[in-house]
């Protein structure tokens, strides 16, 4: 788990507030989240800053709490652009990234102020074509593939065929397109990584390389950038036996690198941005789910929640293997319940049997109705319509949202 001071902690909370609230539902720990990105702030500091990404489906109030926070929000679709744009975020603060933007999303939002990522050759064509209507310089950065990843991000993505950027070798015609294109601004580059890792070495490795094709494409392009987004990579523990990433020692790895951009007469003025993926959100989120039935099969015990995974079929290993991390959740039993564990699968109501093959967890005895808080799914899970809550100096607040 990483840092304990960091992580959602429902300690705090009756138990009858916790039975009491409808379930499946989100608890957003506000001040876990503060002290999250205050840890990456200052240990990052005059350095990098954090860019959060709008993640689809992003709370308005999680996220208008992250962006008092940090400096830049770094959106994945158009839908992700307009949420920013109405908790406040100024356009200046967004970049819109992702792959595959619509004709008719790339009219709406050009000539805005937001600094939209290009990294297809088509993507650039079409939004010149509205920049030179619009009559409006439209800010761009570059997004590339990078060639080579580290070991020790998951899977091993180095070689593989990637959508988001353009891949290194063709850096120089895509610098050319956009040279051409009259209405385009090149005012930086982004570069997403695709898998996390715990690794400071891997994760440093990472970093140092982006640096590297940031600086050459800088050189490329003649220009001094105002915006490097470096996809951070930082991973989460949530498997047994996992060490928590140390940022410290990422830094500490980075130093001669850190201090060569600085120096770097193109690079030192630029924006130098970690877009965290979920770091910030896993460990300061928790699902709320309720027991709706106990059952015994083949014996194995099986407690059905209400959480509805119907479209998320890995969420059922997640949650084992959060548990099994010693994140144990909180669970409130009916009264006599000792301390004795059992080993339980935890399901919902759509998992078939096929699916019914996740980590066995151990929790106290369980009934009908008791309640579990279940950490570490952060955002991947997270559903539009189900009750959410923030989490402040000890007490809940509803910022559930209709749609």
């Amino acid at each position: 788990m990483d840092n304990a001071s960091e992580a959602i902690c429902l300690d705090a909370l009756e138990d009858e507030v916790l039975r009491v609230l409808p379930t499946p539902a989100w608890i957003h720990d506000f001040d876990a989240i503060t002290r999250r990105i205050d840890r990456l702030t200052h240990t990052f500091l005059g350095m990098f800053a954090a860019c959060h990404p709008a993640v689809p489906n992003a709370n308005s109030k999680v996220l208008g709490h992250i962006a008092g926070l940090v400096p830049f929000i770094d959106a994945t679709s158009a839908q992700d652009v307009q949420r920013a744009l109405s908790t406040g975020i100024t356009p200046d603060r967004i970049t819109w990234s992702g792959p595959g933007k619509r004709d008719s999303d790339l009219r709406e939002l050009a000539g805005r102020g937001v600094s939209i990522v290009v990294g297809a050759e088509d993507e650039i064509d079409c939004l010149a074509e509205i920049a030179k209507d619009l009559i409006l310089p439209q800010p761009v950065l570059l997004s590339i593939g990078p060639d080579h990843a580290p070991k020790g991000f998951g899977p091993y993505l180095e070689g593989r065929p990637s959508l988001f950027g353009i891949d290194e070798a063709a850096i120089p015609s895509a610098l050319a397109w956009i040279r051409r294109a009259r209405w385009l601004r090149l005012v930086g580059f982004h570069s997403r990584t695709e898998a996390t890792s715990l690794s400071p070495p891997a994760i440093a490795e990472n970093l140092a390389n982006l640096a590297r094709i940031f600086e050459d494409a800088s050189r490329l392009a003649d220009i001094v950038p105002d915006k490097l987004i470096f996809g951070s990579g930082f991973g989460t523990s949530v498997n047994a036996g996992e060490t928590a990433l140390d940022i410290g020692v990422v830094r500490d790895l980075m130093a001669d690198v850190l201090r060569g951009m600085k120096e770097n007469p193109r690079l030192s003025k630029a924006s130098r941005l970690l877009e965290t993926g979920n770091w910030i959100t896993a460990p300061t989120t928790a699902l709320v789910t309720r027991v709706l039935s106990i059952q015994e099969s083949r014996g194995v015990r099986i407690a059905v929640c209400d959480a509805d995974f119907g479209n998320h079929r890995a969420t059922p290993v997640v949650m084992g293997s959060t548990v099994q991390a010693g994140v144990r959740p909180k669970a409130q039993a009916d009264s006599g319940t000792t301390e004795e564990t059992h080993e339980y699968l935890l399901q919902d109501p759509q998992s078939t049997t096929s699916a019914v093959s996740g980590p066995k967890v151990q929790l106290p005895l369980l009934r009908r109705g008791d309640i579990l808080a279940v950490p570490m799914l952060g955002e991947f899970v997270r559903q539009p319509g189900l009750a959410e809550y923030a989490l402040h100096a000890g007490q809940l607040r509803d910022i559930s949202e209709s749609h």
